[in-house]
């Protein structure tokens, strides 16, 4: 049969076999088409809100890991001006705002003298939308007669790119401990029990079971009853010996906590390792010193010897350049919204912090829980807290992302709203299932 006599159909799917290993073309004015550019001579014909603007794309879709957006400027000319490119993201399913993730800086001397080709590149995440702005915010006569921006990787082009078959996934996996979530309902109205953590609201019976004074014993630690950090170090730690991720040979954990006191020393004495983030959402802190260890150093706990050679401190920067990037056996986060700022960007956060983990790796994130009529604190003032309806949609956040998430106990037999006088624990446990 020759190619002429192929059905029209099984002709496209060839092409499109064939494209998927090119590079994607992507129109540079797709997200804004009626805005002129600030490169005289291109883009549309109105006045932009932002008169430094050159470009702007639609977001699309792009293959997993390293990824790089190329822009081509034919015939550039100028004498002065810097141009500036971003790359932003957000997830696919949620209508956030886009968020910069990537940016660089180049002059036009140096364009010109590239034959007017810049690229940027970041990581690629699953289920992201990408996007390239570009702008020109200083005095510049430049002109050019095309623009061209182009994607190395597009999503069909991973290998992997196919939904994953999750039930198989996991069933390859040693089981270590059962199943986060054994029933199909998201929302359970049962008394949460710290013997047996899901993501759950902190309840004073929680202070009486005996668990909870096994794991202060494990910490070397005197908790309280009511007191907040007392139950949000018990509750991580059996989560952790619960579902299973102490149990491999040197469990690998990362934490983004401010507030750790015994637990990196705790897995250290188990034979697993610690990555330490001590900054906070949009901190612009420099890396910690090794200094930094010693208000987390439990003797007690950990000889010195194993705790230096296991316990490390990082920052929130040095993770987004990709340099500690690892498969985590788990995670845990706490508090670490404490800003109006801050609150808004969690949400990117909780899913983006998904890929630090290996497939079925855990992840509990503690925020604080109250009613929508409480108001959140000032800058500074503490954490800010989170309505019912805002931690719901959190975690149908993940769902919507194809991880498996923990029944939510809110416990409103136990802690009516009129009882919620001030924001109290709350723990989303999830395990990466994509």
């Amino acid at each position: 049969m020759s190619i002429d006599t192929i059905p029209t159909g099984l002709k496209q799917s060839g092409e499109w076999e064939r494209d998927r290993y090119l590079p994607l073309p992507i129109d540079p004015f797709g997200a804004t088409p009626h805005f002129a550019s600030r490169l005289t001579g291109l883009g549309g014909d109105r006045p932009p809100p932002n008169p430094a603007y050159v470009l702007e794309t639609n977001p699309v879709r792009a293959a997993v890991g390293p990824i790089v957006f190329t822009v081509e400027i034919d015939q550039l000319r100028a004498t002065a001006g810097t141009l500036v490119l971003h790359v932003l993201a957000r997830p696919a399913h949620l209508k956030t705002d886009l968020t910069p993730v990537a940016t660089i800086a180049v002059s036009m001397a140096d364009l010109i003298a590239h034959n007017g080709v810049a690229c940027i590149g970041t990581i690629g995440r699953r289920n992201m939308l990408y996007s390239v702005t570009a702008e020109l915010s200083d005095e510049s006569d430049a002109t050019a007669s095309a623009i061209r921006v182009s994607l190395n990787r597009r999503e069909e082009s991973d290998p992997d790119w196919q939904p994953r078959d999750v039930a198989s996934k996991l069933a390859s996996l040693p089981q270590r401990g059962p199943a986060l979530r054994d029933k199909p309902e998201l929302i359970s109205m049962q008394s949460p029990l710290l013997m047996s953590p899901v993501s759950q609201v902190m309840t004073a019976r929680q202070f009486a079971e005996p668990v909870f004074a096994a794991r202060m014993a494990d910490l070397d630690q005197q908790g309280g009853r009511g007191e907040l950090q007392a139950w949000e170090d018990a509750i991580i730690l059996q989560a952790l010996r619960y579902y299973g991720a102490l149990s491999s040979g040197a469990p690998r954990g990362l934490c983004f906590d401010r507030a750790a006191r015994a637990l990196p020393a705790y897995v250290a004495s188990q034979g697993g390792s610690m990555t330490v983030i001590r900054d906070g959402l949009g901190s612009q802190a420099g890396d910690d010193s090794g200094d930094g260890l010693g208000p987390l150093h439990r003797p007690s706990v950990c000889t010195p010897k194993v705790f230096e050679s296991s316990v490390h401190l990082a920052t929130a920067a040095t993770l987004a350049r990709g340099e500690e990037v690892a498969d985590y056996d788990f995670l845990w986060s706490r508090n670490i919204s404490d800003t109006v700022e801050s609150k808004a960007a969690f949400p990117h956060f909780l899913l983006d912090s998904m890929r630090y983990l290996r497939f079925g790796g855990i992840a509990i994130h503690l925020l604080r829980y109250g009613t929508s009529q409480q108001a959140n604190p000032a800058a500074g003032g503490g954490p800010i807290h989170f309505s019912r309806p805002e931690i719901e949609r959190l975690a149908l956040s993940l769902v919507a992302q194809a991880q498996e998430v923990a029944q939510l106990k809110f416990a409103i037999q136990e802690i009516g709203a009129s009882e919620l006088n001030a924001p109290i624990p709350f723990a989303i446990l999830a395990r990466r299932t994509c």
